[in-house]
């Protein structure tokens, strides 16, 4: 997870903290669109996250 949260921070500018994170790796679990190993469920949603 280290390596997800360095890149988000590299990408916001900004320090994001751990229980942030958390809770938004748990939310894209619930609703299923990530699974265990953080990797997206749906190729149509992986690669709409592209073009964010």
């Amino acid at each position: 997870m280290g390596l997800l949260k360095r890149g988000l921070e590299d990408y916001e500018g900004s320090p994001i903290s751990d229980r942030v994170l958390h809770d938004i790796l748990t939310t894209l679990k619930r609703y299923s669109i990530i699974n265990e190993n953080l990797e997206f469920t749906d190729p149509i949603v992986k690669e709409a996250a592209r073009g964010l």
